[in-house]
């Protein structure tokens, strides 16, 4: 009898041992590998302002994303081709007599704007009308892509424009088309 008491007890501990385990694994891994979706939304946005004034040719590169495009003589109060308003101007500069701006942003943050199946997912569609595109994303949107001719998107190779859902059609023969997103998606967290 006393072995089976003692069998018992130490099966018991053993169980309670291991769901003590499993709950602090459980709580490290929350801590280190997810961020709280609120904590992310309050987070200031990722990224700086490239394109030297007063003649900015902006590039955001393959490891960046263009989130907004100020076009000359824009301050940077106001993104171009959306409604998205970046508050804080620093790294701004100078207005650009011609060309543009770019605030890019890392995709290391924000991974999700190469994932194209999630892009599809949340309504991604192509805004302008050839052959005078002045494409724009209406509020709540931000411009993932912007392109006269549909092979690339202008100011960033990150993006991969044979990716995106929809189709392009025709070129611009001014302006540029952009390829909105709903601006939740970029600060949805799995």
């Amino acid at each position: 009898m006393n072995r089976a008491r003692f069998l018992v007890a130490a099966l018991a501990l053993g169980f309670l041992a291991l769901l003590s385990v499993e709950s602090a694994t459980a709580q490290n891994q929350k801590a280190v590998g997810t961020v709280d979706p609120a904590e992310k939304a309050q987070r200031p946005l990722i990224g700086k302002w490239e394109g030297t004034a007063p003649s900015c040719d902006a590039n955001c590169g393959s490891d960046r994303f263009a989130f907004c495009v100020a076009e000359e003589k824009n301050l940077g109060d106001h993104c171009s081709y959306s409604q998205i308003v970046i508050p804080d101007q620093k790294g701004f500069g100078g207005g650009c007599l011609s060309g543009h701006k770019a605030f890019c942003s890392p995709v290391s943050e924000y991974p999700q704007v190469q994932d194209y199946a999630a892009i599809a997912a949340a309504g991604g569609v192509w805004r302008g009308t050839a052959p005078t595109c002045e494409g724009s994303c209406g509020d709540g949107y931000f411009a993932l892509c912007r392109s006269v001719d549909g092979d690339s998107c202008d100011f960033t190779s990150a993006i991969d424009i044979s990716k995106l859902p929809g189709s392009f059609g025709d070129d611009c023969w001014s302006g540029r088309k952009v390829f909105c997103v709903p601006t939740s998606f970029l600060f949805n967290v799995q």
